[in-house]
């Protein structure tokens, strides 16, 4: 008898399912098929396959939810309006993003992130890995602060804020004065200025710049003049799709040299050589900051017309894309690797490349959750 009822009680689910199933369908089929939102930064949900046994069990009636939910007409709209609730509801942060003055939108920065295993294991390998080519090469490491960090001013006045400078320099205090290059106190004093997206989590060009600076003079690279120049004034990143919400786009620009500078760049041991540095294509993207050296690649080889003998490795996030433009001067080649992607040996690139340099950039947040930082030295 309760088998019975069960099946009653199934059977008449699936069908006040499919009745509504059949009415929300027309606003599904209204909105369009879009695979991807570049709002959100993913993949929307898919047609589910139906089937008696995903229909029973209830399986097809949560995806087809998943999807109509994906599917409906001004979705962006009510993403947006679903974020100006929680932010009326007194929530401190939406999905990890503070909503500062002046339209920052700034990633929240918790303890706990820098204090994991993993964390503590990063910071030996690097310390490791700078033992191991200090005495043969000119290494540098440089941990870039986030922009928590940086324009503290910019917070609401409940953030949490963890002390990163301080993070920063007791990495230092182990790996050596010699090694390591501090920006925190470069951008702490242009915090006034442009140094940070509003909508992203990078630093822009010109907080890069200034970073340049400091790492010129510990390395002896001159100092080039440059002209901005605006690419885009509508890039909407990282930390506009996790809080849901387009507020004030913001303007990127690119640094053109006074003297004439000429790159051959090859991307991950690809035949095709170019020419330059910067992406143009990624301006009609979502992405925009990909205009940097095409986004993320395992590995960037550049040659430029620096006459010079000086050879660098870069290891880096993508904290290094726009900083490395800044390079080509001082440099006769640059190899870039990211180890998110990279997987051949690190030993055996430096053992055969030559280099004079090795550049070690990171964000700091990115450098204590990479799962890759282990490769420096196995």
């Amino acid at each position: 008898m309760k088998k019975l009822k069960g099946s009653i009680r199934s059977k008449v689910t699936v069908t006040i399912f499919l009745l509504i199933l059949s009415g929300m369908s027309v606003f599904g089929f209204a909105a369009g098929d879009e695979r991807y939102s570049e709002k959100e930064n993913r993949y929307l949900a898919i047609k589910p396959d139906l089937d008696s046994g995903n229909l029973l069990n209830g399986k097809y009636q949560e995806d087809y939810e998943t999807y109509l939910a994906d599917k409906t007409i001004f979705r962006n709209k009510w993403i947006e309006l679903k974020t100006y609730i929680e932010l009326a509801s007194l929530k401190k942060d939406v999905n990890g993003v503070y909503f500062g003055k002046d339209n920052y939108l700034i990633a929240r920065q918790d303890k706990d992130k820098f204090e994991t295993e993993n964390a503590d294991k990063n910071c030996e390998y690097l310390e490791e890995f700078v033992d191991n080519y200090k005495k043969n090469t000119d290494i540098c490491v440089m941990l870039v602060p986030n922009t928590s960090e940086i324009l503290k001013k910019k917070l609401p006045k409940y953030a949490y804020n963890f002390n990163e400078t301080r993070y920063i320099n007791d990495i230092y205090k182990e790996i050596g004065e010699d090694n390591t290059v501090d920006v925190n106190q470069m951008l702490k004093a242009h915090k006034d200025e442009y140094l940070y997206y509003k909508t992203d989590h990078h630093w822009t060009t010109l907080g890069a710049y200034y970073a340049f600076t400091e790492y010129a003079d510990k390395t002896g690279i001159n100092i080039e003049k440059y002209m901005t120049k605006l690419v885009t004034d509508k890039f909407y990143g990282t930390m506009s799709s996790k809080a849901n919400l387009e507020i004030e786009a913001d303007k990127v620009y690119i640094y053109e040299p006074d003297k004439e500078e000429e790159v051959s760049v090859r991307y991950n041991n690809s035949t095709e050589l170019k020419d330059s540095l910067y992406e143009m294509s990624a301006l009609d993207k979502k992405d925009k900051y990909s205009i940097f050296l095409g986004g993320n690649n395992p590995l960037v080889q550049i040659t430029t017309n620096a006459e010079n003998d000086r050879k660098v490795l870069v290891i880096k996030d993508s904290f290094a894309h726009c900083f490395i433009p800044f390079m080509i001067s001082g440099f006769s080649k640059i190899d870039v690797v990211d180890l998110r992607y990279y997987n051949e040996s690190i030993r055996k690139m430096i053992e055969e490349g030559g280099y004079t340099d090795i550049l070690v950039l990171y964000n700091v947040g990115n450098f204590v959750e990479d799962k890759n930082i282990y490769k420096l030295v196995n």
